[in-house]
């Protein structure tokens, strides 16, 4: 399996974080995917934001991350691949679903999925946002477009 490597910049402080996903093309669950994605780089950008402002508890969260890191590297492919997973198995369900749905049933169904694209394109311009403008401004965008 293929594996490619994405490394951009986090915000404001300059900080870069790597990201290594397999080239397994997802049928239906490729928007989660980079969802994923965009959420890892907005939680990370988060993260970094409030640890450089945690004051005196910075020594502590040092600890903490010395603890957590190993723990986290061992499970950092599992997302990805259990994606893949149910991806199969979304697959055979809408096969499934296909086959017996009456049409009112596939017409719901496709107004669900416009609606989760809708949120995917949402989602990736707040972590476009995080990501050239900062973790602050991307939380106001999000604020504004959540009214």
């Amino acid at each position: 399996m293929a594996t490619t490597t994405d490394t951009r910049n986090k915000g404001e402080n300059g900080a870069k974080i790597t990201i290594e996903s397999s080239n397994e093309e997802l049928k239906h669950l490729g928007f989660v995917k980079v969802a994923y994605f965009n959420i890892l780089i907005f939680g990370s950008s988060f993260y970094e934001f409030v640890k450089d402002n945690s004051g005196p508890f910075k020594s502590e969260i040092g600890k903490v991350e010395g603890i957590v890191s190993p723990v986290l590297d061992k499970f950092r492919d599992v997302p990805v691949h259990l994606l893949g997973f149910l991806d199969q198995k979304v697959d055979f369900a809408t096969s499934k679903f296909d086959e017996h749905a009456p049409p009112a049933a596939k017409r719901l169904a496709c107004q669900a999925r416009s609606m989760v694209q809708k949120a995917l394109g949402v989602t990736s311009s707040l972590a476009s946002e995080a990501q050239t403008r900062g973790v602050t401004s991307a939380a106001c965008s999000a604020i504004t477009k959540s009214r």
